[in-house]
């Protein structure tokens, strides 16, 4: 990308610098399936021409967790991911499930069955969707970017929320904003770090709950320090916005708890002393390498196009 620096070079890198961050906050933020996109690099080049450079985004850097993926690794990464998001849909549209409520307690549900919190950082995907998905072993991030890829594919506006300690969501609801945290709805249980399949520790305390939500150790979600929010993926600066975060619990209607009672999970408990219960009160097909590098080679280009317009258009 060549751009003209009207200004001078210093003052265009900062802007510059903020206006990534912009976009690469939201590229985070909202696009789980980029699940390779962690850390990026800028570089700026003085051409012959007075006030012109060339501008380059490295979306996998030196020292990036992913930089010795090749496209066609990515590709079929992210088509394992796509595979276990159809196989989840299927399963809903078997059980007929129609209301949102009931459509994000499958996978609240799912998830926390399926999926054993660990934290090994010589894994490479315990931060991913993919962890999440596929590996079913990863820590908060998998569990909150799991949520919304695949709430999000029934119209459910639901997003990213972070600490400087965790990660979970944030749910529209009616047009108010509710907390849904799967993590913290999978915790450990008398000191023992369920196994995958296990619905033992399965727990609702933190689904659709406001910010006064009192739990029954007289905590508020609104005083844990976890949960206290910051507003960009890469520095303390304030880049993006939350919305207001309704302060009750919200209140499903007799439709949407009538449709918790076609949820079955059995299929995926491997603790055949636990009768899953959704009423609970408790706290591809294979693809050749040009087909690949082809999907994969429109995906980047998109992903380009947008970072290249977003930051023309705030600088």
């Amino acid at each position: 990308m060549t751009v003209i620096v009207k200004t001078h070079i210093n003052k265009y890198i900062e802007k510059l610098s903020e206006s990534a961050e912009r976009v690469f906050t939201a590229l985070a933020y909202e696009n789980p399936e980029l699940w390779w996109i962690g850390n990026y690099q800028i570089l700026i080049y003085q051409t012959a021409v007075e006030n012109k450079y060339n501008l380059l985004f490295l979306t996998l850097p030196e020292g990036s967790i992913f930089e010795n993926y090749s496209p066609v690794t990515i590709s079929e990464y992210s088509k394992r991911i796509e595979n276990v998001k159809n196989e989840i849909m299927d399963q809903i549209s078997n059980q007929t499930l129609t209301t949102d409520y009931a459509i994000m307690r499958f996978v609240h549900d799912y998830l926390i069955i399926k999926i054993q919190y660990i934290l090994d950082e010589s894994l490479d995907h315990i931060r991913t969707v993919y962890g999440a998905l596929v590996d079913n072993i990863c820590v908060c991030e998998g569990y909150a970017e799991a949520f919304q890829y695949i709430v999000s594919k029934y119209g459910i506006n639901c997003i990213i929320a972070r600490s400087s300690t965790h990660e979970w969501n944030f749910v529209q609801m009616n047009d108010k904003w509710y907390i849904v945290d799967v993590t913290y709805d999978d915790p450990i249980k008398k000191g023992i770090n369920k196994p995958q399949g296990s619905a033992d520790n399965l727990q609702t305390q933190y689904f659709l709950i406001g910010t006064n939500h009192k739990f029954k150790n007289g905590n508020r979600y609104s005083d844990e320090s976890d949960h206290v929010l910051v507003y960009s993926a890469y520095s303390d600066l304030i880049i993006i916005d939350y919305p207001e975060i309704e302060s009750s619990d919200y209140i499903p209607s007799e439709l949407e708890i009538e449709e918790l009672n076609l949820i079955d999970l059995s299929n995926i408990i491997t603790d055949s002393s636990f009768i899953y219960d959704p009423n609970y009160e408790s706290y591809n097909e294979n693809l050749s390498n040009s087909e690949i590098m082809r999907n994969f080679g429109v995906k980047i280009f998109k992903i380009l196009i947008i970072i290249f317009i977003t930051i023309y258009l705030l600088l």
